[in-house]
């Protein structure tokens, strides 16, 4: 009777502990609940008592974002400097050539008009003033054209008037030509001066043109 009394009363005590552990570990489970929700660091639990540190310690490390290699290539390559390939080298310094005076067909050494003076060829009493004009004058191939021609011309006229010296008439008449002559190709030296064209009296003209071609 005894022993079933007790019994009847241990049971009502066994079950207010089970329920007492239940609303126990309830509460523990909504408050660890409640701090990860939170954020809060959780309490570290071992459940491996044999271990020697932690396993905290030998996790391994989540890499880092802000760290990563195309970040780090891209910061290298904008520190990096230019490479001499692809930058651009200044220009060497170029220096100031002399240039030459150029030289005009048209220039003559006496400073005169090239048609004046290819008319001096022939008005400047040839063949001495011819002579005198190839000594002075370097620079214009059309003038000493003229002044060859008229050197060689008159002195082979001078030569043909000495013939006939003693012939009075035909000396008049020879300087008439002479003197025509010398107009007209002192008028072909003026006009011929603008286009540089050589007017040729035959044989003697060919003779200066050689001339100035060895020269």
């Amino acid at each position: 009777m005894t022993d079933c009394s007790r019994s009847a009363t241990a049971t009502p005590d066994n079950n207010r502990q089970l329920r007492l552990r239940i609303i126990l570990a309830t509460s523990s489970i909504y408050k660890f609940c409640a701090t990860s929700a939170s954020g809060s660091e959780m309490p570290s639990m071992d459940f491996a008592p044999y271990q020697s540190s932690p396993p905290e310690h030998s996790r391994v490390a989540s890499p880092d974002f802000n760290t990563s290699a195309p970040r780090q290539s891209f910061d290298v390559a904008a520190r990096r400097p230019f490479s001499p390939a692809v930058a651009r080298s200044p220009p060497p310094l170029q220096h100031p050539q002399p240039q030459l005076a150029e030289i005009s067909e048209f220039d003559t050494s006496l400073g005169l008009r090239l048609d004046y003076e290819a008319c001096l060829a022939y008005l400047a009493l040839p063949p001495l003033g011819s002579i005198i004009l190839l000594i002075l004058e370097h620079n214009s191939d059309y003038v000493r054209f003229h002044a060859w021609q008229a050197a060689l011309l008159f002195t082979a006229i001078l030569v043909f008037h000495l013939f006939f010296l003693w012939f009075s008439s035909l000396s008049w008449l020879f300087f008439a030509g002479d003197m025509a002559l010398v107009a007209l190709l002192a008028l072909r030296a003026y006009r011929d001066a603008e286009v540089l064209d050589r007017y040729e009296v035959p044989f003697f003209g060919r003779m200066a043109s050689r001339i100035l071609d060895d020269e």
